[in-house]
């Protein structure tokens, strides 16, 4: 028998929640009583909705003259489904059975939300925020730190501290290249919200600057002076998607330039392997490419070409089948997680040498990375 839960994720009530098994009813509303009692949202109804349960589904039934609203769509009755989201007022309440879940993306937003809480400053999001989407429900609750861009479908919002919603929002938003999360310093809201308002007018060509894709390429190349003019005066650090699973990139000023550095978010990764294991798998007749393979697959390495990994191989003096795919291993973690040109840098300073030099330096990148 299924379990199904209601859970506020906004406002004072932020976090209550309303178990539902077969034949329970929950009322939502503003009425003392109410099972999910909504008393801070003015624009709640003393009972506002209904939700019932019975075996087989859940619906939810409108009770208000100011409407109801699943997933963005004003409903008068309704099927609820895992997922789904419920606007009464400025309220949002979610739906789910307990027990579906995305495999590890919890711990992911869990983390991310705890990473953004050791920002002392100010910190925004800008991103994708369609009218009637769920996060432009979920950011409109904020008040009048949010504000709409004159891109169309873009906001901006300041984040309060200890928000409720900020897990909600990165559940909504976060690896789907919809924005991303930036710190200022000393600077007035206004002038913040300000800037990027203007950003859409004077530079029409920049439409796609807030996709965490884009910046990846984009932050690393840019000298100090374009990225003031690109993000404002006051941005100091940036917080991106990053190209690699349970992941994210921090980008922070190092020398007049913005530097990368990467944060695991959930899940041991697995280590780069030593020379002695590589050459293991290749006694078992499997060719270096396909051990390649094999291996970045199993690292979550995107875009990973044995071909072109091999290449930087070439000017070193790897004398041997395993280091030669170590090496192409090395290149391509660096790359996909980087993608600087200080990879070519750090591989020069370090792999220059005997094969045995390689395999030390295997071992600090896998201390490094955790």
């Amino acid at each position: 028998m299924s379990t199904f839960c209601l859970e506020v994720i906004n406002g004072r009530f932020a976090g209550s929640t309303m178990l539902l098994q077969p034949g329970d009813v929950c009322r939502i509303g503003s009425r003392a009583g109410s099972e999910l009692w909504l008393a801070d949202d003015r624009q709640v109804e003393p009972v506002h909705c209904a939700v019932a349960a019975d075996r087989r589904v859940v619906r939810l039934h409108d009770l208000s003259q100011a409407g109801t609203f699943v997933n963005g769509r004003r409903v008068t009755r309704s099927v609820l489904r895992h997922g789904d989201w419920i606007a009464t007022g400025t309220s949002l309440t979610f739906f789910f059975e307990q027990g579906e879940s995305e495999e590890g993306f919890e711990t992911v937003t869990g983390n991310l939300t705890q990473f953004l809480r050791t920002w002392k400053e100010p910190y925004w999001f800008i991103g994708e925020c369609p009218e009637g989407s769920f996060e432009k429900f979920l950011l409109q609750g904020i008040g009048e730190d949010c504000n709409s861009t004159h891109t169309p479908g873009l906001s901006i919002a300041r984040v309060p501290q200890g928000w409720a919603g900020q897990q909600w929002l990165l559940r909504a938003v976060w690896g789907k290249g919809r924005g991303f999360f930036f710190q200022t310093t000393g600077a007035p809201v206004s002038d913040v919200v300000h800037h990027f308002a203007a950003l859409g007018e004077q530079r029409p060509g920049t439409t796609r600057y807030f996709d965490p894709r884009v910046l990846r390429a984009l932050l690393p190349e840019m000298s100090a002076e374009q990225v003031r003019e690109l993000m404002g005066p006051a941005a100091n650090s940036f917080l991106l998607e990053s190209q690699l699973p349970h992941s994210a990139l921090v980008f922070g000023w190092r020398q007049q330039k913005l530097a990368a550095e990467l944060i695991r978010l959930s899940r041991v990764r697995p280590p780069l392997p030593t020379q002695t294991e590589i050459s293991k798998l290749l006694s078992g007749g499997e060719t270096p490419e396909s051990v390649f393979a094999g291996l970045t697959a199993r690292m979550s390495v995107e875009r990973a070409d044995f071909n072109t990994a091999q290449q930087g191989s070439r000017q070193f003096s790897l004398s041997t089948p395993e280091a030669r795919v170590q090496f192409a291993l090395l290149d391509a973690v660096l790359r996909d997680a980087f993608r600087v040109p200080e990879v070519d840098t750090l591989l020069e300073s370090f792999a220059d040498g005997p094969d045995s030099a390689l395999d030390r330096y295997v071992a600090e990148v896998n201390t490094r990375r955790g």
